[in-house]
């Protein structure tokens, strides 16, 4: 943002725009949806926004700090909310940007199927409901 000569003062007031504007478009979207902050040995790392749902669970909103990805995180994350899913019985759902292939690659590897494809984003499905512990796409 330095590019757009904001500093200081100016740049925490927009970032905190951005920050209430993407939250009320969230709750505006998805009502009752929750957010967490992702610890890690007592530092926050990241956070995540999941709307639980009668006819699915989403993820709607990851994100980890860049020195975190790639170390199991997100996917243990995943794991944990694919096992929710499963337990109330309806599919895990989320959005990916299209051009954030290791996302899709990560969601794929975990079972996550595109449904639909935009030009932008596309919605992925992971339909786990009914798969027992330990077996099925993982």
């Amino acid at each position: 943002m330095e590019g757009w000569g904001l500093s200081g003062e100016a740049l925490r007031t927009f970032a905190a725009f951005q920050y209430r504007a993407r939250e009320m478009s969230y709750q505006a979207a998805y009502p009752g949806s929750e957010c967490q902050v992702i610890e890690l040995d007592d530092e926050q790392i990241g956070a995540y926004r999941v709307f639980r749902g009668s006819s699915e669970v989403r993820l709607v909103d990851i994100a980890l700090l860049p020195a975190y990805r790639g170390k199991g995180i997100g996917s243990g994350l995943l794991l944990g909310l694919q096992r929710e899913a499963a337990n109330f019985g309806v599919p895990l759902t989320l959005n990916v940007d299209n051009g954030n292939a290791r996302a899709k690659s990560l969601y794929s590897k975990l079972g996550f199927r595109t449904v639909q494809e935009g030009d932008v984003y596309s919605e992925m499905h992971w339909y786990g409901y009914g798969v027992l512990e330990g077996e099925g796409e993982r």
